[in-house]
C-alpha cells in the first residue's frame, strides 16, 4: 500500500522563489522513508557534480572507480544535504537490467549535457523522492523509487476519462512525455491544443496541466491523455472570423520542420502555416500581418502569407 506523501518544505538557500523555510529535526522523516514508511517531497536548491563509485574490470581486476555526475541537491536544515544522482532521477530512459551509473556515463557527451540542463529547469520545483542512505550528513535519495511506489498505486485508480494533474517531464516534436502520479504517459502533439502548433509552444518542461485521460493499456503500460479535449474548440467560430482573403495580425510561434515556413498564431488554439517571406525574417514571437489563402476547416488547417513584420520578438 501506498504511503501518504510528506512534504518537508527543505531551507532553500540559493533558490529565489516563495518557499517556506522550516527550522526542525528531518532526522526522523529520513530515516522513515529508509525503512519504507514515507514517500517525501522537497524543492532542490541546486545541480551539482557529487562523486558515486562502481565496480569495473580493468587488466582482468575489479576495480571501483570514482566519478562525479549531476545531482539534485536538497538541504535539510542547516545540516544536512539531500542528493538525487541523474541516474536515480527519472530524467533517463535506462533498463531496468543496466547499472545506471554505467548506462549514463555510456551515453554520448552531449546528451549527458543535455540532460544536466534539463536539470536545472527543475530547481525550485517539488520532487517527490525516497532515502536510500545517510552517511555523513548526506542522505541519498532516489525519486526511481519514489515513483514507482506511486505508479503501483495510480495504476489502480486511472481509469479513462479521468482528469489528472500531469507534469510535463519531456517534450518532443512528437508530443510530451508526462508524469501522472508515477505513471509515464503520452501527450500526442495533436492532442496538446486545437490547431497546429508545436508543443514546445505551448507547454513547459517541468510544469504540471490538467490533461484527459484518453487510452489505457495496462499490458503494454501505454497510457494516452490530451489537454486539448478540455479546451473550447476555437475553431466552431474560424469560417466567420477567417476568411480567405484578409488580413489579420499574428503572432510567430514556431518554425516549420522543413525550415522553410513558420507556424503563425491567429489566437489561442487558431494556428496557420506560412512560407518564409521574402523581404524580412520574422523570429519566434514576432508581430506580422498575414494574408489568409485558405482554410481547411475539416482537417482544421490555415494557410496564409506574411505581408508585413509589425514588432520584431
Amino acid at each position: 500500500m501506498m504511503q501518504d506523501i510528506m512534504d518537508i518544505k527543505a531551507k532553500t538557500e540559493g533558490f529565489t522563489g516563495e518557499v517556506e523555510s522550516l527550522e526542525q529535526d528531518y532526522m526522523p522523516v529520513l530515516y522513515a522513508s529508509m525503512q519504507n514508511k514515507l514517500t517525501l517531497q522537497a524543492y532542490p536548491v541546486g545541480v551539482e557534480k557529487f562523486p558515486v563509485r562502481i565496480k569495473t574490470h580493468e587488466d582482468g581486476m575489479l576495480v571501483q572507480k570514482e566519478y562525479r555526475i549531476p545531482s539534485f541537491v536538497f538541504h535539510f536544515g542547516t545540516e544536512v544535504k539531500g542528493v538525487i544522482p541523474v541516474t536515480h532521477s527519472g530524467l533517463l530512459d535506462i533498463d531496468d537490467d543496466t547499472d545506471p551509473t554505467e548506462a549514463y556515463l555510456a551515453l554520448p557527451s552531449a546528451e549527458r549535457n543535455e540532460t544536466a540542463k534539463r536539470m536545472q529547469s527543475y530547481i525550485g520545483k517539488l520532487l517527490v523522492f525516497k532515502v536510500t542512505a545517510i552517511n555523513d550528513n548526506v542522505a541519498m535519495l532516489s525519486r526511481i523509487d519514489a515513483l514507482r511506489t506511486m505508479a503501483a498505486k495510480t495504476w489502480q485508480e486511472l481509469e479513462e476519462g479521468q482528469v489528472r494533474l500531469a507534469t510535463a517531464r519531456k517534450i518532443l516534436p512528437w508530443g510530451v512525455l508526462c508524469d501522472i502520479g508515477g505513471i509515464t504517459a503520452v501527450l500526442p502533439a495533436r492532442e496538446v491544443t486545437h490547431g497546429v502548433i508545436p508543443p514546445d509552444a505551448v507547454l513547459e518542461e517541468g510544469k504540471t496541466y490538467n490533461a484527459k485521460v484518453l487510452k489505457i493499456d495496462k499490458e503494454s503500460g501505454r497510457v494516452i491523455i490530451s489537454t486539448k479535449a478540455l479546451l473550447r474548440d476555437p475553431w466552431n467560430n474560424v469560417p466567420l472570423k477567417y476568411k480567405k482573403g484578409n488580413i489579420h495580425l499574428a503572432t510567430v510561434t514556431g518554425v516549420l520542420e522543413s525550415g522553410k515556413g513558420f507556424f503563425v498564431t491567429l489566437e489561442p488554439g487558431v494556428t496557420a502555416v506560412t512560407m518564409h517571406p521574402a523581404h524580412f525574417s520574422p523570429k519566434k514571437g514576432s508581430k506580422v500581418l498575414v494574408f489568409i489563402q485558405a482554410v481547411d476547416t475539416k482537417k482544421k488547417r490555415i494557410f496564409a502569407s506574411m505581408r508585413k513584420l509589425i514588432s520584431p520578438s
